[in-house]
């Protein structure tokens, strides 16, 4: 698992509404875990981002799981998932629509063509959960941009959510296959 550092007041904030939580510099890691000492009711809507995330191996995709007890166990079922794909070097400039409703987890990158490794192969992310903390449906609003293992140029956008969750206090990340190799994931807390 990957070093996160904390603290209880953000390690930073910036000029708008976001303060920095907690960041994870990936080095060989699994997963990266946000808990519930950071999905907190102070915020209705956090946002996490992936920066320059590089896996180990190639074809892959870059996922989440929510959980309601801490981590103790994740939600590994009825995903459901709206997303645009748009891919360059494809006939017409292709665009496709991703829909499903019983997926394992929610996937942010590599939803068409695998994300790729090789030099240059990498995935920039964000994702937004919009009141986690409510017993409800949690909508996440997620978006990507990756060069795939074919080497095409990929945008991801879209929704997911589980509808059959209580409070999520954790969200893990991680790779469909061997280890995240390089990059930053850091969470955000929205003020309103």
């Amino acid at each position: 698992m990957a070093l996160i550092k904390t603290s209880a007041q953000g390690l930073a904030s910036d000029a708008t509404n976001l303060v920095l939580l907690s960041s994870a510099t990936l080095s060989a890691d699994t997963e990266v875990v946000f808990g519930s000492s950071i999905i907190t009711t102070t915020y209705k809507s956090y946002i996490i981002r992936g920066v320059h995330i590089h896996a180990s191996a190639d074809n892959i995709s870059f996922n989440f799981q929510l959980s309601d007890d801490q981590g103790s166990s994740y939600k590994n079922s009825d995903y459901k998932r709206s997303i645009h794909v748009l891919v360059n070097n494809l006939d017409n400039n292709t665009f496709i629509s991703r829909q499903g409703s019983t997926d394992s987890s929610g996937t942010i990158a590599g939803i068409y063509e695998g994300v790729g490794n090789a030099s240059g192969e990498s995935a920039d992310f964000e994702v937004q959960l919009f009141n986690p903390r409510a017993n409800n449906d949690t909508q996440t609003m997620v978006r990507s941009i990756y060069q795939s293992n074919n080497g095409r140029h990929t945008q991801n956008f879209g929704i997911i959510n589980h509808g059959d969750i209580a409070s999520i206090n954790t969200i893990k990340f991680y790779p469909s296959s061997g280890n995240f190799a390089e990059g930053i994931i850091s969470i955000y807390g929205v003020k309103t």
